[in-house]
């Protein structure tokens, strides 16, 4: 039924081509396995393993376990309700299929009613089936839109407290900043290059003194011994 019918697209028609093998192939093997996973009826693996793994009840269903006293589910006195609910489900979904393949073909390769027709007769129905029942508008007010409102509080939250906090934490350390600057070369480092200029004028005018001859340098220490008696000499009583 999908390909029955003129194309819409010619274009896209003329394109189209079959899968390659490597494809297919998996495909074919899957069709295959699904077709006969439920091969033996009841008595097959696959409906013992869902009987075996099926939730049931506990209350008046259960079977001990040895000395121990330990109690399980059991599926003993209710295999018929197991039965009605597999066969009911089976037949529905069967019915359905075969409801919806005959519809399909009565609209769309007998063409009996007027697709266009229906949509028109039914408009909200289709629009709300089309919509995939709403799922996504309600996804985004239950979701979407809420992450979307914190998010925008966040952000004004960002710009307004943390990036004023930042820019004004960022501004009072530049401004300390100059002002260390200040002090340093005002006066820390005025200090340090008055007393490096007094050591320099002072070794400057003590260089005249310091004429590297050695007369001279003996001429000094004898003067300074003779002033030194003297002054102690002048010290001492009579």
């Amino acid at each position: 039924l999908t390909f029955a019918g003129a194309p819409r697209d010619a274009e896209v028609y003329e394109h189209c081509h079959e899968n390659p093998r490597i494809m297919t192939t998996p495909l074919i093997v899957l069709a295959v396995l699904a077709a006969g996973c439920a091969w033996g009826g009841e008595g097959g693996p696959l409906y013992r393993l869902i009987v075996d793994s099926e939730t049931v009840p506990a209350v008046n269903r259960v079977i001990s376990v040895g000395s121990s006293h330990v109690t399980l589910p059991s599926h003993q006195g209710h295999e018929s309700d197991v039965h009605h609910v597999h066969a009911t489900a089976g037949i529905l979904a069967l019915v359905s299929a075969l409801i919806g393949m005959a519809m399909a073909y009565l609209l769309y390769v007998k063409k009996a009613v007027d697709p266009h027709q229906i949509r028109m007769q039914f408009s909200s129905i289709y629009d709300f089936l089309v919509d995939k029942w709403r799922f996504d508008a309600l996804y985004e007010v239950m979701f979407v839109a809420p992450v979307h409102v914190i998010s925008a509080w966040c952000v004004d939250f960002d710009r307004r407290v943390l990036d004023t906090i930042l820019h004004g934490a960022a501004k009072v350390t530049v401004i300390a900043a100059k002002w260390d600057r200040f002090f340093d070369e005002t006066f820390v480092d005025g200090v340090v290059n008055l007393v490096g200029n007094v050591t320099y004028t002072v070794g400057n005018s003590l260089k005249v003194v310091q004429t590297g001859r050695l007369r001279q340098y003996v001429m000094w220490i004898a003067v300074g011994v003779i002033a030194l008696f003297g002054a102690l000499f002048s010290a001492i009583p009579k």
